[in-house]
């Protein structure tokens, strides 16, 4: 196998283990809830959320609203 393959290769693995990270997500809890006793939102749940939040208020005071849909959805991941 070729350098460029192999860096293809990894690569590949990387964007795989950054997918499946992102899919754990749905199943991970939001740790602030422990903090204040109550709330069973998980972090993909609450991405989402604050993603709309972001994207309606942009729309509304007419900043770029696609920006807080790209930032905010991975801020839970490694890619932050």
């Amino acid at each position: 196998m070729s350098a460029e393959q192999l860096k293809q290769r990894d690569a590949m693995q990387r964007l795989t283990d950054f997918l499946n990270e992102v899919g754990m997500l749905r199943h991970t809890p939001r740790s602030g809830y422990k903090f204040l006793g109550s709330g069973q939102e998980t972090v993909a749940e609450h991405s989402h959320r604050t993603a709309v939040i972001g994207y309606a208020l942009a729309k509304k005071t007419g900043a770029d609203a696609a920006r807080p849909c790209r930032r905010k959805p991975v801020q839970g991941t490694s890619i932050t």
